[in-house]
């Protein structure tokens, strides 16, 4: 299938277009039109109905902007990044792993050594050393230069620093989630066409919290859900999720319950289950808040695509809140006389 041609289709029946295409256009920014917004408001509607009604998530909807002290806390200033090379003759910059083949799982130090020599793909000039380009849009709040702020790249930090909001709405009770649909803002290096990654675009999130004592269970109805996983070893199963939460191809309940949720919404909107699987990130590639994660990626004419992460973030977020600001992340529990620290788990769409 002719991705051009798709784009070309998307545009004549209103369903998306390049934004400002009067002056040129924006690269990573999209217009959608009167059968796009309806496409887009029922695929909303049924994640609601899956995480805010059935599952029984949490729902708000948090700030668009942060101060930099937050991005410094969640690690987003010192981590948020990717490599990047550019063209000191043709003047065109270029994400250094989508230079070399299987560039997206090697190590920043690996990576750098296999981009060395490699040509500029527009004129065949020699590409500078690989550095590290921050993904965040940054801004002033404020007056004249303001206090520094950034667009935030992610939901979920709305949904960290709203816990303790949410646990006393929650009645002080764990475990529980919160949920979270809302625009996000990351800007790519060299976006793809089309709505690939876009450099602002829209997030569907769960964070999920429990005692390290007391994770959730994968209950019998998530069990029986047929799923395709591509394991960190290289290894691809088709199998229930209780099967293979049972074989420990995944080791966490919490990380089975929401691969198996996010494999009935995927299948729910449309997407054929044969082309959709779950593929493990390798240790190279593994972020740094988290100890596990998973990527749903749907096969199309471009090859895999991912559109779902589910990763498990341990307490990285909320322990570093709690050091950084001037609030309390922790829970207390009954009969112990100090507090507990606890586990939380991301599932962003």
């Amino acid at each position: 299938m002719d991705f051009q041609k798709v784009i070309a289709v998307a545009t004549r029946r209103g369903i998306f277009q390049p934004a400002f295409e009067a002056y040129g256009g924006l690269a990573g920014f999209m217009d959608y039109g009167p059968v796009g917004v309806r496409m887009r408001r029922r695929i909303l509607e049924v994640w609601r109905k899956h995480y805010v009604i059935d599952a029984g998530c949490l729902e708000l909807d948090g700030a668009l902007i942060g101060p930099e002290t937050l991005f410094q806390a969640s690690g987003h200033l010192g981590e948020f990044d990717d490599a990047l090379v550019d063209c000191e003759n043709c003047g065109k910059q270029f994400r250094a792993d989508h230079l070399v083949k299987g560039g997206e799982e090697m190590s920043r130090e690996v990576l750098s050594d296999a981009v060395t020599g490699t040509p500029c793909p527009g004129c065949g000039d020699e590409l500078s050393e690989m550095s590290a380009f921050n993904l965040m849009f940054s801004t002033g709040v404020g007056a004249g230069k303001g206090a520094p702020g950034y667009l935030r790249p992610e939901t979920a930090q709305s949904i960290f620093l709203a816990f303790p909001w949410l646990l006393r709405q929650n009645r002080g009770k764990l475990p529980m989630a919160g949920a979270q649909i809302g625009r996000s803002f990351r800007n790519e290096i060299s976006p793809r066409q089309g709505p690939l990654r876009m450099r602002e675009f829209t997030q569907m999130e769960v964070e999920h919290f429990f005692l390290p004592t007391d994770e959730p269970k994968l209950s019998n109805e998530l069990r029986k859900i047929s799923i395709s996983l591509l394991s960190a070893s290289g290894n691809e199963t088709t199998s229930t999720v209780g099967e293979a939460f049972d074989a420990g191809t995944i080791n966490s309940s919490l990380v089975a319950c929401h691969l198996a949720r996010a494999q009935h919404f995927l299948t729910t909107i449309g997407v054929p289950d044969t082309k959709l699987r779950f593929r493990q990130h390798g240790s190279n590639e593994m972020a740094h808040y988290s100890s596990d994660c998973w990527d749903g990626e749907i096969n199309t004419s471009l090859g895999w695509i991912e559109t779902v992460g589910v990763a498990h973030r341990g307490n990285y977020d909320l322990s570093a809140h709690g050091n950084s600001s001037s609030r309390e992340f922790r829970v207390p529990v009954p009969g112990l006389k100090k507090k507990l620290k606890f586990g939380h788990l991301i599932l962003e769409n």
